[in-house]
């Protein structure tokens, strides 16, 4: 119970609201960078054909194969961030379709220790019962000592 206890705690100090609107911030800025990257990417693009329009054959030769492992790397390096990116936007979707959790945990506190005091209510139903028990046999056993007697 201590744990669930533990973990209800480290939820109500979690500032939830704040930490969804950091969320939706995030996913925006994934799709500003995203815009920003295209914009980029045709900028190297249109370098790279203003390159091969303005250079020598011979210069085109050498560099072309550096510039398509260039590219390669960078279309990798794209499709790698695109696929953390789509990762980190469902996480952010997700959490921040939930509610706040806290007001619940904050009543499992509660009803933790109702729990508790119930099982101490069993406990002494148990006892008391048992005794009840004890008692109706002692009883019973005089009750009978009582005729003995009074038969004799």
């Amino acid at each position: 119970m201590q744990e669930v206890e533990s973990i209800a705690k480290k939820w109500s100090q979690i500032d939830f609201e704040h930490l969804q609107r950091n969320l939706n911030e995030e996913v925006q800025a994934i799709g500003v960078r995203e815009s920003q990257c295209r914009v980029a990417r045709q900028q190297l693009i249109a370098e790279s054909k203003n390159y091969y329009e303005h250079a020598d054959k011979q210069s085109r030769k050498a560099a072309s194969p550096l510039i398509r492992a260039f590219q390669k790397e960078y279309d990798r390096a794209i499709e790698r961030a695109k696929a953390a990116e789509a990762d980190l936007i469902f996480v952010c979707r997700t959490f921040t379709s939930v509610c706040d959790p806290s007001p619940y945990l904050e009543q499992v506190s509660t009803l933790l220790k109702e729990v508790v005091r119930l099982r101490s209510v069993e406990e002494q139903v148990r006892d008391l019962t048992k005794q009840l028990n004890e008692l109706q046999e002692e009883y019973d056993h005089l009750r009978n000592q009582v005729i003995s007697i009074t038969i004799s």
